[in-house]
């Protein structure tokens, strides 16, 4: 007989002797005998049918305790594992969700640098315009020429991870462009006869088309941010997106005053 059989005969045992002593005691009340000592010494030969009845009970009882304590746990680990299983599921769509919205940040911002780089190349035709003032064309094409270097240096090279300096810079390499954009526009506006020709005018329409698209998608970017964030932010996801290692994308917000 193995420990384990030990351990449950002597539970059934002791919990055949405890039901013995309670039919004892019973009988002894219903014989109604002037002492109970008397009455337990008249009923404590039990009949053996008397007694295999309790063991039989008390085996009963016991294995349908066991089964019950069985089928629970089994219910439990069913339940812990099916929790597991939805919050799993929810983390990797969760997951999913950022990923998803985050690349559309990433195709967005693309498209800002798209534009962007369409209006730098316009640039250097810009420049030989400019340079044919011999008044104010040697500072402008100066100027000019120094915010297109900064500004095709600093496109491209920031990421999204890391983007609220780089961004920064972006921004203000751009704007200083369209300053000084904006003051070559002033100059022809004045009459000034090398700014006041076909050719300038046709540039200058490009440069303020693709300024308009650069607007647009800064807005579509901003928008895509929006998402990301608002997705991201809220609880419960803010707490598994810090778990992954996401964090909060930062505008790309327009210095520019807009010049009349």
């Amino acid at each position: 007989m193995n420990p384990e059989q030990t351990k449950r005969e002597d539970l059934i045992r002791r919990e055949v002797e405890k039901r013995l002593l309670r039919a004892m005691k019973r009988k002894a009340r219903a014989a109604r005998r002037a002492s109970l000592a008397e009455a337990l010494a008249e009923v404590s030969s039990l009949t053996k049918q008397e007694i295999e009845d309790i063991t039989q009970e008390v085996r009963t009882e016991l294995e349908t305790g066991r089964t019950r304590r069985r089928m629970l746990r089994r219910r439990l680990v069913a339940g812990l594992t099916l929790v597991i299983l939805l919050a799993v599921l929810y983390a990797a769509h969760v997951y999913n969700g950022l990923a998803d919205r985050r690349e559309q940040t990433y195709a967005a911002w693309a498209q800002v640098e798209n534009v962007m780089q369409r209006r730098l190349d316009l640039m250097p035709r810009l420049i030989e315009l400019a340079a044919a003032n011999p008044l104010q064309g040697k500072r402008l094409v100066n100027e000019l020429r120094m915010a297109w270097r900064e500004a095709e240096g600093v496109l491209g090279r920031q990421e999204l991870d890391e983007e609220e300096e780089d961004l920064t810079a972006v921004r203000k390499a751009h704007e200083r462009l369209e300053n000084i954009l904006w003051e070559i526009q002033q100059v022809g506006a004045e009459g000034a006869a090398a700014f006041d020709t076909e050719g300038f005018r046709a540039m200058q329409a490009q440069i303020e088309g693709a300024a308009n698209r650069i607007a647009v998608e800064r807005r579509r970017y901003n928008a895509a941010v929006r998402a990301y964030n608002v997705y991201g932010m809220q609880f419960p996801r803010n707490m598994l997106a810090r778990l992954y290692g996401q964090t909060a994308l930062s505008y790309f917000r327009s210095g520019s005053k807009g010049r009349k």
